[in-house]
C-alpha cells in the first residue's frame, strides 16, 4: 500500500491553514492626534522603537488561524502622538541609543493595556508610567478565538465546505477586531496624551524642573517675608514655565493671585485686557459645553500675560464651569478669591467652590453635553 507522500501532505496542511487563515494590516497613518500648546520648555524626547517591536498579534491552532500585522503603525501612531505633545520627537534602537535624549519613552506590548513608560536614558530609572485600557473587544477577541474549536470542528467534520466557510469567519472577524483595534487605539492614545500634556514630570527638561521648583521656593520665602511684588515675580516666571500643567499651574496660580492680593499687583498689559475681552465674547455666544473651548483658550492666554489678574480669573472660572470642567473652575475662583480676599461676593464664590467640588466627586457632565 501506497503512503501519502510527505510533499503532499505538507501541501494539504499549507492550503488548509492558509485558507482558514483571518488578516487585518493595520492602517498606515489611522491616527491624527489632536493638535496640544507647545510647552513652554519641551524636554527631549526619544522614542525606543527597536527592530524586533512584534509586528503581528497571531493566534489559533492548526487551522483557522488569525493574524493581525500592528507593529509599526502603531508605532508611528505613538510617535505622532508624542509629537502632538512636544513638537518633535527622535527615534533609538534602545535605550543606549537615546542617551542625548532628557527621557526615553518604551512602548508596551499590545494589544492592551496601551503603556508608556518614560525613562531616564542614563540610569534606566523610571521617571513616569501611564497606561490605558485601550481596545477591550479586541482582548476579547484574542482570548475567544484562542482555541478555535468551532473552526476546528468545522474542518474536521464538514471538509468540503469547511475552507469557504471558515475563511469567511476568520475573515469577517479579523475585519472587525482591526478596525476595533484601530478606533479602541486612537481613542486611548488620546487618553494617554491628555495624562502626558499635564504631568510636571515628563513635560518639563529636567533643568526647567529645577528652575520651577526654585522660582517656587524663592516665591514662598518672599512671601514669608511680606515682599509681595518680589513674590509675584517669582510666582508669575514660575507660572509661565508651568503653563498646561494641570495642578502644578493652578497652584502656582493661587500663589501669584494671593501675592497679587497682599498689593504685589502691577498694571494689567493692555494685551492681557484685549484677550479677556475676547475670550467673554466668545463666552457670551456659548451655546453648548464644547462651545466654551475658545472662551476658555482666549482668558488662560491673558492669565499668561496676568496670572495675578483677578477678574481674568473670575472669568476663566466661569468658562470652565460651563465646559463642564469642575476642578479646573474651582482652581480659577480659588485663585479669584486669593486675589481680591475683601470680594462683596467672596460668600458666593466660596458657595460655589462646594457645589464644583461635589460635582468633581460625582464624575458630573456639563448640562447639554453628549
Amino acid at each position: 500500500m501506497k503512503r501519502f507522500p510527505k510533499t503532499a501532505a505538507l501541501a494539504c496542511a499549507a492550503l488548509l491553514t492558509t485558507s482558514c487563515t483571518g488578516r487585518y494590516t493595520v492602517r498606515s497613518g489611522y491616527y491624527s492626534p489632536s493638535p496640544r500648546p507647545a510647552p513652554a520648555s519641551p524636554p527631549r524626547i526619544a522614542l525606543l522603537a527597536p527592530l524586533d517591536y512584534p509586528e503581528v498579534l497571531s493566534w489559533g491552532l492548526v487551522v483557522c488561524n488569525s493574524k493581525l500585522t500592528a507593529g509599526r503603525a502603531y508605532l508611528d501612531a505613538v510617535e505622532a502622538a508624542l509629537n502632538s505633545v512636544y513638537g518633535k520627537v527622535s527615534r533609538a534602537g534602545s535605550l543606549a541609543g537615546a542617551k542625548g535624549a532628557d527621557y526615553a519613552v518604551e512602548v508596551g506590548p499590545l494589544p492592551h493595556p496601551y503603556q508608556l513608560r518614560f525613562l531616564d536614558p542614563d540610569s534606566g530609572r523610571l521617571v513616569a508610567e501611564f497606561s490605558s485600557p485601550g481596545d477591550e473587544r479586541l482582548a476579547q477577541v484574542v482570548s475567544r478565538a484562542k482555541s478555535n474549536g468551532f473552526g476546528n470542528a468545522v474542518t474536521i467534520l464538514l471538509f468540503p465546505l469547511a475552507l469557504p466557510m471558515c475563511a469567511a469567519i476568520m475573515g469577517s472577524e479579523m475585519q472587525g477586531a482591526g478596525r476595533s483595534f484601530e478606533k479602541g487605539s486612537s481613542d486611548a492614545l488620546e487618553s494617554l496624551m491628555r495624562s502626558i500634556a499635564s504631568d510636571g514630570r515628563v513635560m518639563l527638561s529636567p533643568k526647567a524642573k529645577l528652575r520651577l521648583d526654585e522660582l517656587e521656593a524663592r516665591g514662598d520665602e518672599f512671601l514669608k517675608t511680606g515682599d509681595a511684588a518680589a513674590a509675584l515675580g517669582a510666582f508669575a516666571d514660575a507660572a509661565a514655565l508651568a503653563r498646561g500643567l494641570g495642578t502644578r499651574e493652578r497652584t502656582l496660580a493661587v500663589k501669584a493671585a494671593r501675592a497679587a492680593g497682599k498689593g504685589g499687583a502691577p498694571a494689567v498689559p493692555e494685551e492681557a485686557r484685549r484677550l479677556l475681552a475676547r475670550g467673554q465674547a466668545y463666552f457670551k455666544q456659548a451655546a453648548s459645553p464644547a462651545d466654551y473651548a475658545a472662551a476658555i483658550a482666549e482668558i488662560e492666554r491673558a492669565l499668561g500675560l496676568a496670572p495675578w489678574w483677578a477678574s481674568a480669573h473670575f472669568n476663566a472660572g466661569l468658562a470652565h464651569e460651563g465646559a463642564g470642567n469642575w476642578r479646573e473652575a474651582a482652581g480659577h475662583f480659588e485663585a479669584y478669591l486669593a486675589a481680591s480676599p475683601g470680594a462683596a461676593d467672596a460668600a458666593e464664590v466660596r458657595g460655589k467652590l462646594a457645589e464644583l467640588e461635589v460635582r468633581a466627586e460625582r464624575g458630573e457632565k456639563a448640562a447639554g453635553s453628549r
